[in-house]
This record gives structure tokens, sequence and C-alpha cells, in this order.
């Protein structure tokens, strides 16, 4: 109970000391934050502390240091906008010192005493922090966007919550003597002061200092050394001067104004000058009588807001009364009374309201009464202890007095019964020692736990100013690519008349002029390619031509013109997917990727919308690596490390290979996997030795499918991006995990009953595409079956199937349906207007290669077709494959009777011969 009041006291009396401290800073205004500090020499042999004059810049945020205040040249500088501090509470010896680290570097610096230290640092920390948010500001300003004006409106409101919060971590600290311009008058010199490092620097600021000296005999007698001309002109880069920084501010009650007087007479330098003192005395008392008129002022305002107040009730009553007396219509009585018991409500419920406050603030008077008893018993019962234990002390004392002087044999020992044991000798100085050291700890803990706040708000600032750039950023490349598509569209106009001007027959100019366009196409393109060979790794290397894209795939267009107007077309578009987007998706990929850190890569929301996006080339590789561990990562953890090494050796003997009709088949289909992708192109190509160990890998690891057509496209598409084991076992995911069951067997039943389900997802969806189609007998599945058997790689621009790829790995065969629909419903108007079944089935051929808008494609696929549940999908799968089975039963009937009908005609005719 003691320690509790005693703590409770010492908390009130912190917060009322923190309170009269920060009052008097503010009616002090903020001192000009210069003054003297021994600066530890890092450079010279002997490192000895040297006194340096040091002046805080607040355009640059940094510590410049001078050997005296009256030089121009800065020895040195300390960049404190991404500095932080340190203070040791062992230190005793040198309670002043303190640490500034920044660039890798680390600055020891010792004010005179402790409270000057603590303000320089309260001060450095204020000034860093507010250079931080005034850097954000000022980029925030040179856009006008309103997504940077609201991110700052909300860090300036975290930041001020933050302020506040930050009062009750350390207590503020006054400054002394020693900071301001005051100190400058504090002499400092000596031969080992002298910086030899900077010896250059000294010798200056020697002769501008005689100069300044001269000059200043012509002003008047009395200024101060820091109030000259030289030194309040001193060039510091990045720095200006503030007027009126050290007036005090205005606002502030009678009572603590004549205090604030008092401090500013007595803290004051002595003014030598009789007319000096005299203005400083109208000085003050002008200020006094601007404070008393500001007082009179606001007193003068709630005067005239009360008067307002009667005026307009004096008004509504008149103007009352002139509707009564003249007679006006029921309406507008009604409408009065109307009105008026509105506000008769409205004074009811504040009634209402102030009658709950008086009697919410009646129970809090109770109950601060009952606590205020209990206090006054616990100051009962503290004083009956002390008053016992003065007696004990005083019983004691009297006992040693008499044993000291030689009559302690006639103490009654009745006496001593009563009397506590003396307590042992304590040293009173080590347990001061002990008080000062953990004094000293709580300080430094508060120290550091505000320091660990101002470098958060710092970071915060640093992110808001780190998202501004990469939306600047993303405006600059939407700039680039639309330059770049109208680049590449004016090249193709000038190079048409170039070319009718040689058809002509004309060839004057034709050389130079043909030369001049065909090598600015050349150097449009080539720019273009390495930008997406600097953006992409891995395949890169081998793309050395233009005919091919990023990915190895052969482009397919091959004109000269029509390269050029389908390449300005792709930029333009990209310019819009950048600018649509804001923020790029790479940003968010990156930001992503590194709040992971080293962590596992788990199925998210975020990292579900962000696969939709798109991946970029640079993590596609890391994604679908993730995506294929979340299906099989059991399975290769139960087969072991080396499985997949273990297959290739174990069947790569010649008899295995040469009589198994599978590994047949898989050399048969190798050159006709990608033979427009330059890796699969020829047998001695990159790429198809690692497709062959693949695809006789997988034929091993599952012999009841073996191999499959379409398998070997899934196969090389992994290839591209992945190594030769983990394309394996993304292969192994895709067949045995994320497509259904006997989709790639034999009888590919799952694959024909989900033709089925696109048909019946058609006219639901799309029910006038799906009449049109059935009025002219179109059979669908002609063109989509390889759509789902490849995932969408046949027919279909590289981007558009990557898009479907990526979303298909994280989320599953679904996918399929979707962006089958999507593909339907972007080309339904076209669909609507073919008018045969040849024209349409002609259109449906190359649908595929139309779409190069995957964005707006995916869109409608995750959109557009809402809703599209997977318990859809599923009953459809279950009740399409029961059919398809069953119709399979039937046809596997009907051939065992026409075999044993054949057998039966046969043997008859060899009875008859």
């Amino acid at each position: 109970m003691e320690d509790t009041q005693t703590q409770e006291l010492v908390r009130t009396e912190s917060a009322d000391k923190t309170e009269t401290i920060l009052k008097a800073m503010e009616a002090l205004g903020k001192t000009k934050l210069c003054g003297y500090l021994n600066k530890l020499g890092n450079r010279s042999i002997m490192k000895l502390y040297k006194s340096r004059w040091f002046v805080y810049g607040e355009d640059a945020c940094k510590l410049y240091y001078y050997r005296n205040p009256q030089d121009l040249i800065p020895l040195g500088e300390i960049d404190l906008s991404l500095a932080t501090f340190y203070f040791d509470a062992e230190s005793s010896e040198k309670p002043g010192l303190f640490e500034i680290r920044t660039d890798g570097r680390t600055y020891f610096l010792e004010a005179p005493d402790k409270q000057t230290m603590m303000y320089w640092l309260q001060e450095l920390q204020e000034r860093r922090r507010k250079f931080s948010q005034k850097k954000t500001k000022l980029f925030s300003q040179s856009k006008n966007k309103p997504i940077r004006l609201e991110l700052q409106s909300s860090l300036e409101s975290s930041n001020e919550t933050s302020q506040n919060r930050d009062t009750d971590l350390i207590t503020p600290v006054l400054p002394t003597e020693e900071v301001g311009e005051g100190a400058a008058k504090r002499k400092s010199g000596g031969v080992m002061n002298i910086s030899m490092s900077n010896l250059r620097t000294e010798l200056r600021n020697a002769f501008l200092g005689i100069r300044s000296n001269r000059q200043s005999t012509l002003t008047e007698i009395g200024t101060s050394p820091i109030g000259s001309p030289v030194v309040e002109q001193r060039a510091i880069p990045g720095q200006q001067t503030q007027q009126g920084q050290d007036k005090p501010r205005t606002g502030i009650r009678k009572q603590s104004r004549d205090a604030q007087t008092n401090h500013r007479r007595s803290e004051s330098p002595t003014i030598s000058c009789q007319k000096c003192q005299q203005l400083q005395q109208l000085m003050l008392s002008a200020k006094d009588d601007q404070q008393i008129a500001e007082e009179e002022l606001m007193a003068t305002r709630e005067i005239v807001k009360l008067l307002q107040r009667h005026i307009d009730k004096q008004q509504k009553e008149i103007k009352l009364q002139e509707i009564i007396e003249s007679g006006s219509e029921m309406e507008d009585l009604i409408r009065l009374i109307k009105d008026k018991d509105k506000e008769i409500i409205d004074l009811q419920n504040l009634l209402a309201m102030i009658q709950e406050e008086i009697e919410q603030g009646k129970r809090d008077n109770l109950s601060k009464d009952t606590d205020i008893c209990s206090l006054n018993e616990q100051v009962t019962m503290l004083r009956e202890m002390v008053m016992v234990k003065d007696q004990n002390i005083m019983a004691l004392t009297n006992k040693i007095f008499e044993i000291e002087s030689g009559s302690g044999s006639t103490v009654n020992t009745s006496t001593n019964t009563t009397l506590r044991p003396i307590p042992p000798i304590v040293d009173i100085t080590e347990i001061n020692k002990l008080k000062d050291n953990v004094s000293a700890f709580t300080q430094q803990n508060k120290f550091l736990s505000k320091e660990i706040l101002e470098l958060n708000k710092l970071r915060t600032d640093d992110l808001a100013r780190e998202n501004m750039q990469a939306i600047q950023y993303t405006e600059l490349e939407a700039k680039f690519y639309q330059m770049k598509s109208k680049h590449l569209l004016l090249l193709n106009e000038l190079r048409k008349p170039v070319l009718e001007y040689r058809n002509s027959g004309s060839r004057s100019q034709e050389n130079s002029d043909l030369d001049l366009v065909s090598r600015l196409v050349q150097d449009a393109l080539d720019s273009n390619v390495t930008k997406e060979r600097d953006l992409t790794h891995g395949i890169q290397p081998y793309l050395q031509e233009t005919q091919f894209d990023r990915y190895g795939f052969i482009r397919d267009y091959i004109d000269d013109d029509e390269f050029l107007v389908v390449e300005a077309e792709r930029l333009n578009q990209k310019s819009g997917q950048v600018k649509a987007q804001e923020i790029s998706v790479n940003v968010k990929w990156e930001n992503y990727l590194a709040s992971l850190n080293t962590g596992e890569i788990l199925k998210t929301a975020e990292l579900k919308h962000l696969v939709r996006q798109g991946v970029p080339q640079e993590y596609r590789e890391r994604i679908w690596i993730a995506c294929t561990n979340f299906q099989v990562s059991r399975v290769r953890e139960k087969l072991g490390v080396k499985y997949y090494q273990n297959l290739l050796n174990r069947n790569s003997s010649k008899k295995k290979l040469q009589f198994n009709p599978v590994i047949k088949q898989i050399e048969l289909d190798l050159l006709r996997t990608l033979p427009n992708n330059r890796h699969y192109q020829k047998l001695d190509s990159d790429g198809v030795p690692r497709l062959r160990n693949i695809l006789q890998a997988f034929s091993w690891h599952n012999p009841t499918i073996g191999y499959c057509q379409g398998m070997n496209r899934l196969a090389a598409m992994a290839l591209l991006f992945l190594k030769e084991e983990e394309a394996f076992w993304c292969l192994v995911a895709i067949v045995e995990n994320i497509m259904p069951h006997d989709y790639y067997s034999n009888t590919l039943l799952s694959a024909h009953a989900d033709q089925r389900v696109l048909k019946d997802l058609i006219a639901d969806k799309l029910p006038r595409l799906h009449t049109h189609m059935e009025g002219l007998d179109i059979d669908l599945s002609l063109f989509t079956f390889n759509w789902f058997l490849t995932v969408f790689v046949d027919n279909t621009p590289v981007e558009t199937f990557l898009r479907i790829w990526d979303c298909f790995l994280y989320e599953g065969s679904k996918v399929l349906f979707r962006y089958a629909g999507a593909i339907f419903k972007c080309s339904e108007e076209e669909m609507l207007k073919q008018g045969d079944s040849m024209s349409i089935n002609n259109y449906l051929r190359s649908i595929g290669s139309n779409i190069r808008d995957v964005d707006k494609l995916t869109q409608i696929a995750f959109n557009e077709l809402n809703p599209l549940p997977m318990k859809y999908i599923r009953q459809k799968r279950d009740f399409h494959y029961q059919k398809v089975q069953a119709e399979l039963r039937e046809l596997d009937a009907l051939r065992q009777d026409y075999q044993s009908h054949q057998v039966t005609s046969d043997n008859k005719i060899d009875e008859d011969d």
C-alpha cells in the first residue's frame, strides 16, 4: 500500500513537471540550436576531444561544426537525416557524452553536462522528424495527385498523435546557458583546439575573421559577437536564417505571463547600456499590453456572440408576430408550429443530455469522494506508522546514548525486550550510487524507446516517398511506351514514301533516305528488345534476333509493315495498362516478396489477386515452383530428394528404351511439341533432350497413364521457366492433381466430359451465342478440346496463355472454363455476324490468336462471368462423366457384338467351303 501511494505521488509530480516544462518551452519559443560541444577527432594520430561550435542547418538537416562562432567556412558536417542517437547510461566520468551514427561512421560528442546532452538529443530528434515530414510534403506537392495528398494528411495525423504519445516517454528538457546564441560568449581556445586535418579551412577562417573584425569596428559599441553581421550572414550550405524564431508565443494567461517575464529577465544576459535596458523594459511592457488587449478582445467576442443569439431570438419572435397579425394562411402557421415543436424537442433532448451529464458528474463526484476518504485513511495510517517508527528511533537513540555514557548496566531488562533489534549498518553512499544508476538506466531506456518510435516515423515517411516514387515511375513508364508507339508509327509512315519513291524508278537519293529510315527502325526495335531482355532472366541469353520474342517463340508477323504496326499497338496497349494500374504490378510483387523475407509462400487472398494480375517474368520461376509444391510436396518428401534422377538412371538401358512403344511415341512427338519455339525446333536444340527426359521419366513414374499427346506441350512450357527436375514435378502436379482423373488416359473420359460442361456453361452465360451455334449445328469441342488438353498453349498469343497458366497453376482447372467463356464473350458479337457454318468454322480456327488484351480477358473471366462456383463445375463434371462413361460402355458392347457376329459368319463360310 505504501509503495503504491509513493508511485502515484511520483507519477503525479512527473506529470505536473512535464506540463510546466512544456508551457515554459512554448512561452520561451524555440531556441536556435547552436552551441559548443567537444568532438572526438578521428583523423589525427592523437585522438583528443576538441571544442567545436556546432550549428544545426534546417534545410539540409545537417550539423555543421566550426572552430569559432565567427568562422564562415565549416570544418565539417554531420548528416542527420538518416542518423541514430545513443548515449551510455554507465558513463559516470563523462555524463554528457553521446553518439551520432550515420553513413557508417560514429561521431562522439560531449556536452558540458547531462541536461545539455539531453536537450541536444531531444532537439535533434524533433528536427530530424520535421525534416523527414517536410521532404514527404514537398514530394507530395510536386505532383497534383489526390492519392498523395491523402497519404500526406494521414501521415501528418499519425505523426501528431504519436508526438502526443512521445511526451509520456521522456520528460522534455529546457535549454541551458550552454545552448543558443548566448553560448558564443564562452571562449574556447588553445593550441590543441586547432584542427590539423582542416588546416586550410582554419587559415581561411582566420583571414576572414580578421577582415570581419576590421569591418565590425565601424558598428556600434556593445553589439554581441554572435549578433555581428559576419556571423548572422554566415553562408552555411543549404541553410537559411529564420527570422522571429526566438520571439515568445502569445495566447498564454496572465499568471503564466508574469512568471515567464521574470524568467526572461533572470535568464537574459546583463545589459551594460542604460538605453538598452529602457528599450528592454518598453518591449516587455508592450508585450504585456498586447496580451491584455488580446484577452479583452476574446472577452468582447464572447459578448458579441451572446448579443447575436439574443438578437436572433428577438427577430424570430417579431417575425412570428408579424405573420399572426397579417392573418396569413394556416399552412404558414402550421409550419411555424412544427418548427417550434422541433426546437422544443431538440431543447428537451439537449436538456436530457445535460441532466445525464449532471448525474454522471454526481456519480463521479461520489466515487471521487470515496477515493478521497480512502486516501485520507491511508494518510492517517501512514502518519501513525511514521509516529511509531519515530518512537522506535528515539528509543534506540536513547539506548545508544546510555551505552556510550557507561550507564548501560542500569538499563531495565524489560525495556530491552520491547525494543526492536538494531538493523545492520547500510552504506548510504552505495545506496545513493545504485539509485543514480537506476535513474540513469531508466532515462536511457525512455530515450531509446523514443528513438525507436522516431525511427519508425522516419521509416513511415520513407515508405510514403517510395510509394510516390513508384507512382511517378509508373507514369514515366506509361509515357515511354506511348512515345515509343508513336515513334514506330511515324517511322512506318516515313518508310512508305521512300519505298514508293524507289519503285518510281528515280534513284538519286534512294540509298541515303532508305538507309536512314531503315537505321531508325532497327534502332527503335533493338532498343525495345534490349529493354525486354533486361527485364527477364533464364532463357534470355538465347534471344539475340528480333524474329523471336523473349520466350523464344517466333513472332506471328513476318511483313515489315505489319511488324511495325503490331509492335506499335502492343506498346500503346502496354502504356494504357501501366496508366490504369497506378502502381505497377512489378512493384506490388516486389513488396509482397520482400514482406516474406525468406519465408515459405502460402496461399492467401493477396497472392491470389496478384497472380490474376500476372506474374512478372523475373518471379515466375519462384511462383510456379510454389504452386507445384502446393500439390506434390508430400509426394516429393515421401519419394525422396533423388527420385527423379533415380528414375532416369534405372531405365536408361537401351533394351528398355528400344522395345517400349511409349518411348517411340515420345520420340515421334518431340519435334511436334512447339515447332514455333527455337528451343524445340531441332533435335540438337537445347530444350529437346530435357523434354525427352521429363516425358520418359513420367511414363516410368506413372505407367497407368504412360504418355498422352498434349503432355509434351505441358512439359515444354514448364521447361521454359523451370529447371528440368522442377518441370518434371510440375507435369506430375498438372496430370495427377490439378486435372481430374482420366483426363490423359487412353479414353480421355474427363476431357470429353469437360467439353460438355463448357457447352452447358455457354448456354447458361451466353444464351444468344448458344442458340446461334445450335442453329448452325456447330460442334465447339472440335476447337476447344485442344485448349483444355494443352492449357491454351495452341492458337493463343504467348502473353495470353502465360497469364492463363499463372492462374491455372494457382487456382486449378476451373480457370479453364472461365477463360474459355471469356474468349467466347469477347468474340460473341463477331460470331453472331457469321451467317453460315463455313464462315463461323473459319472464324473459330483463329479465335484464340485474336485475343491480345489479356487484362480485359482476365477481367471478364473473373468478374463478368460470375457467379461460377466450383460446386457448379463439379456437379456438371460428375453428371457428364457418368454419361460419357455409359456411352463408352455401349460402344464397347456394340463392338464386341460386331466382333462375335463377324467370327460366326467367318466360321460358316469356312464350313461351306
